[in-house]
């Protein structure tokens, strides 16, 4: 099931690799996705949804619950233990417990239901957006500067601004709001939308595939393995074992929490790591809990499915 997404992930690579496609070229198609393929995707599917059912107690307890333990734990595993910094600390935590539900995990449940889960997704990015996210940038920010208050309400200030221009939360409010009110969308608007959604997650994973062009594994391997241990382990093993703990939930909740904590982290992973000058080590965390995840992955869909 995981080997037609790898496999784009491949060609990806090679096409960058080869220079079939220039980086540059690359990250075009990367920002296709990410502002106008994944956010069409989460637009219909919540668009022709029942408003009234997108939101779930159980699965948001389970999936915020595993993320937070994921985090909490390599947090302090990384602070205490390994003796690294509060910004490397946190920056552990944010690649052990946010993973990359958009451009890995809606891909793969659409290949297992034919279509996106638009609840399951649409809480594992509130999720990820209002509660982890924010934590892991407060976190780091406040390893490097001194004045704590002024650090977190700099950070607190980043990330509200933030909010309005992110674009998976806009696609998730406008596909809520015609849901709820009815809203009739043109043909030609919806065929528009079709055909942006149904680019968005082979594009989505031959980018991946293009960003790994270039990446080694250069820093320090305890460091590197932990990470990709929370990630790929911790994080789904948390979220499953909340899961059972709860009452009885439906069966797609179920495989599309589990299916999203076993994905690796985000692909903006050293992007963000970069504006703490941790990118090199950043990058070759997800280099490895990239070509790992495969074999977590197929695990994972072999245990749930």
């Amino acid at each position: 099931m995981t080997a037609p997404l790898f496999a784009l992930i491949a060609m990806g690579y090679l096409a960058v690799r080869l220079k079939f496609i220039t980086k540059d070229a690359n990250v075009g198609l990367g920002r296709f996705a990410l502002y106008f393929g994944v956010p069409a995707i989460i637009f219909k599917a919540l668009s022709q949804s029942d408003f009234t059912n997108v939101l779930n107690s159980h699965f948001i307890l389970a999936y915020a619950g595993g993320g937070l333990m994921s985090f909490i734990f390599i947090f302090f595993i990384s602070k205490y233990l390994t003796k690294a910094t509060l910004t490397e600390s946190g920056l552990n935590a944010f690649g052990s417990a946010l993973p990359n539900s958009i451009i890995i995990g809606a891909p793969l449940l659409i290949q297992i239901y034919g279509s996106l889960p638009s609840g399951a997704f649409t809480m594992a990015l509130l999720v990820e957006n209002i509660l982890i996210f924010p934590l892991a940038l407060i976190l780091m920010d406040l390893g490097i500067h001194k004045d704590s208050s002024s650090s977190i309400i700099s950070s607190l200030k980043t990330i509200l601004t933030g909010l309005p221009k992110n674009q998976f939360l806009m696609a998730i409010v406008l596909g809520l709001c015609v849901s709820a009110f009815q809203i009739p969308i043109p043909d030609v608007l919806g065929k528009i939308i079709d055909l942006m959604g149904q680019a968005a997650p082979a594009v989505s994973l031959f980018f991946i595939g293009g960003t790994l062009v270039g990446s080694t594994l250069n820093g320090r391997l305890g460091t590197i393995s932990l990470v990709a241990c929370g990630k790929l382990m911790l994080h789904p093993l948390l979220v499953a074992f909340i899961i059972t703990l709860l009452p009885e939930m439906d069966m797609q909740l179920r495989v599309s929490a589990i299916v999203f904590a076993s994905c690796p982290m985000l692909t903006i992973y050293p992007i963000v790591a970069s504006k703490y000058a941790l990118a090199q080590e950043a990058t070759s965390t997800l280099l490895l809990t990239t070509i790992a995840s495969f074999l977590t992955l197929t695990i994972s869909l072999w245990l749930v499915l």
